[in-house]
Order: structure tokens, then sequence, then C-alpha cells
């Protein structure tokens, strides 16, 4: 709820999980899926600090959750909430190229092959967002006109055209949050 807000609730009742189903994630922790499918824990913070990503090495297959941005239609758009980590997540995804994956998966939507060039494009574009943010920020710009900017400055972001009504504010919703985060890093790190 403390970073979604009401969007949240959209999704309907979070239903516990019983404490003996949870594990603690660690850095490379391997975890055992069976059939031969064993499964790396990468910690991977920027995005959220409790971030992590998946990693099949003998398949290639990386699952990068939100570490490598949000795609959309095959268009990328950065997930940076509050509280936002720019250096966290730059190395996170540096970490994730130099896994060298063949296919990337995305927790939203879809999985891709040319990973590492996706992961630079993810790398080049949140350095992008995060110059055309900061140079607002520091002139006060409200969010809304920051998504304004931005949908000039990236096309990617023309996939929000095509969309219905709902899904439309739900996007614009998490578009402004990103913002937000950008926002609060440029104020607290310069």
């Amino acid at each position: 709820m403390k970073t979604l807000g009401d969007l949240a609730l959209q999704y309907g009742r979070i239903e516990p999980v019983p404490e003996d189903r949870i594990a603690a994630a660690t850095d490379l922790m391997a975890i055992d899926l069976g059939g031969g499918l064993v499964l790396e824990a990468h910690l991977t913070p920027g995005h959220a600090a409790h971030h992590l990503s998946l990693f099949d090495r003998q398949n290639g297959v990386l699952i990068a959750g939100e570490a490598a941005g949000v795609c959309v239609n095959g268009a990328i758009r950065m997930a940076t909430p509050p509280p936002f980590k720019l250096d966290e997540m730059l190395s996170s995804i540096d970490r994730l190229i130099s896994l060298e994956p063949q296919t990337l998966c995305y927790g939203h939507f879809g999985c891709y092959n040319d990973a590492v060039g996706r992961l630079h494009l993810a790398r080049s574009k949140l350095l992008a967002w995060h110059e055309v943010v900061g140079a607002v920020t520091r002139d006060g710009r409200a969010a809304e006109d920051i998504l304004a900017l931005l949908r000039r400055k990236d096309r990617d972001l023309d996939y929000l055209d095509a969309l219905g009504k709902d899904a439309y504010r739900r996007e614009r919703d998490l578009l402004i949050n990103s913002i937000n985060g950008l926002s609060q890093s440029v104020r607290q790190n310069g």
C-alpha cells in the first residue's frame, strides 16, 4: 500500500503465505526445482531494497523481475518507485549483464531473446530518464508535466496510446510513481 497506494487494491486481497513456505533469500542461493532445473538467486536492489532476480544458468534464462524495467508489448518502461536508488539499480543491471543470459524474462510481461542487448537498453533508458527527470525536478515541475516530457523523449511510451481507459490509468499511475522515485532520488543525491 505504501508504494502503490490505491492501485494495490485493484490486485485484490493479499493472502498471507504460511511461515513454513517462506525461505529468506540469500545472494547466489540455489533453488532446486527438481528435474535438473536449478535457479540461482541474485540480489538486485535498486527498484526495491528486497528485489531479486533468478537465473537458470543451464538454459541461459534470466527472470529479472523489474530490475530491467517493465515490458509492455515489447516496449520497455522503467520501474523506479520510491525509495529508488540509482547506483544500486545500475550495479544490479551491470551484474545481470555479466551473467550473459540468452533470454530475458520480465516480471511484467514476457520473455525475449537478446537478453544482454535488452539489459543494455534498460541501463541506457534508466540513465536517460534520470537525466530528464533530474533536470526538471530541480525546476519544481509536477510529475504529470515530467510524464509529458518523458513521452516526448522516449517513444517507447507510445504504447500508452493503444491502451484502454483502465489500463491507461493503471500504467499512468505506475509511471507517475516511477517519476516520483526518480525525483526523490535526485533531490536526495543530486
